[in-house]
């Protein structure tokens, strides 16, 4: 009997969070949004790169945490490459094959708030010649993304996804050397998302008060059983 509550237990849970929906955790947006931030570039017609080198955001968590979930301003460092040429149909173009990493400081705490990881599928979409685009990317593989915060607890997750918009392109995107996207400067809003959702992680003084208690009780535990 024990053992078939613990297998219905169990398939209830699974079931549970397979129902769940993402979550969207983290918004991320530029502080001041006539600043093109967000930088393209074609390596040579080897590669596309797309970058920002300290750009000034404004992010907020949207799960309660220590730093809250209003927004805060932050410095943001990114980038992502791809050695695989755009493809071009019906006057769209999409190219593939994008890795980096990304961070978002704090500036109130000068800390990371935020960190990640991604690749190597990430992907670069719109339309030829226009001035918006869409760079996304998600899982499965669990190892495509990777979120790291020490503000935030992420569980065993299902999914997780990403996704910048990217608005007046100086100039529109163009297909260039070697297949690869043309140098182009542009504006950009992001969110995060992942299935389930994260929790605020502990702030390390309440952590320590909590280990220290969880440790005074186990003490405990043992004397009573030494009598």
């Amino acid at each position: 009997m024990k053992n078939n509550l613990t297998v219905l237990t169990l398939t209830l849970l699974m079931a549970g969070a397979a129902s769940a929906t993402p979550v969207t955790f983290l918004n991320l947006n530029e502080l001041l949004s006539s600043v093109n931030m967000y930088t393209l570039t074609n390596n040579g017609g080897t590669s596309n790169t797309l970058s920002v080198v300290n750009g000034s955001v404004v992010f907020n968590f949207s799960v309660p945490n220590a730093l809250g979930t209003g927004f805060r301003n932050g410095v943001f460092n990114f980038t992502a490459n791809s050695t695989t040429p755009a493809t071009v149909g019906s006057g769209n173009y999409t190219e593939q094959g994008f890795s980096g990493s990304g961070s978002i400081l704090d500036s109130l705490t000068n800390t990371i708030a935020f960190s990640w990881t991604f690749g190597p599928t990430a992907t670069f979409t719109g339309a030829v010649g226009g001035t918006s685009a869409t760079f996304n990317d998600s899982t499965p593989p669990n190892t495509e993304i990777n979120y790291i915060s020490p503000y935030l607890t992420f569980p065993a997750t299902i999914s997780e996804s990403f996704s910048f918009g990217f608005t007046s392109a100086i100039p529109a995107y163009l297909v260039g050397a070697g297949g690869f996207l043309d140098d182009a400067t542009g504006s950009g809003v992001a969110t995060f998302s992942s299935n389930p959702g994260p929790s605020g992680a502990p702030e390390p003084a309440t952590a320590f008060l909590l280990g220290s208690a969880l440790v005074g009780l186990a003490l405990i535990g043992r004397k009573r059983l030494a009598r």
